[in-house]
C-alpha cells in the first residue's frame, strides 16, 4: 500500500478523509499505535473504523503452522514468514480491544463499538452487536485489565 505523503495522499490519504468504513488491525505491528490514535482523530465522523483481528492458528494454538506450503512462525510476537516478513496478526479481538483502550486511549465503549457494534452494522447484522437473545455462553467478560476472563455462562 503506498504510503500517506504530504503530495500524495494514496489511499491512507483517501480512506482517512472519507466517509467509507475502513478495517484495521490493532495489534501494534500492522499499524503502531501512535498512528492508529492519529488515524483515529482524522476521520470526518465517529465509528467509521472497525477492529480486524486477521487472527491465525498460532492464537490459543501451536506457535508455528504451514498455509499455502509455507511456514509461518510467531517470532517477537510476530506472525512471519520463513523470509521474517510479516504474515498474518497474532492478536486476538479482545486483546484488540483491550489495546485500543490501554494504548490508544479510547473509551472502553468506543473500543467495543470498532470491534462488535460497527462490524455487525456493515454485515447488516445488528443483533450481533446486543446481549439479548445470545447464548451466555458466546458472552465474554473482561476483568478490570480488560483481559478475558471468562463467558457469561461460566460465571453462573
Amino acid at each position: 500500500m503506498s504510503p500517506l505523503t504530504h503530495r500524495a495522499p494514496g489511499l491512507v490519504g483517501a480512506a482517512l478523509s472519507s466517509g467509507v468504513p475502513v478495517g484495521l488491525i490493532c495489534d501494534g505491528i500492522h499499524v503502531v499505535d501512535d498512528v492508529l490514535a492519529l488515524a483515529l482523530r482524522a476521520r470526518p465522523a465517529p465509528d467509521l473504523f472497525y477492529a480486524v483481528s486477521d487472527a491465525m492458528p498460532t492464537v490459543g494454538g501451536p506457535d508455528h503452522f504451514r498455509l499455502y506450503d509455507m511456514d509461518l512462525r510467531v517470532e517477537d510476537g510476530r506472525l512471519v514468514n520463513p523470509e521474517g516478513s510479516l504474515a498474518g496478526a497474532h492478536v486476538t479481538m479482545a486483546e484488540s480491544v483491550a489495546r485500543l483502550v490501554t494504548r490508544v486511549d479510547l473509551s472502553p465503549e468506543a473500543a467495543l463499538r470498532m470491534a462488535v457494534t460497527v462490524p455487525s452494522g456493515l454485515l447488516g447484522r445488528q443483533d450481533l452487536a446486543t446481549v439479548e437473545g445470545r447464548d451466555a455462553a458466546d458472552l465474554l467478560v473482561l476483568d478490570d485489565g480488560l483481559a478475558v476472563a471468562g463467558t457469561v455462562a461460566g460465571l453462573a
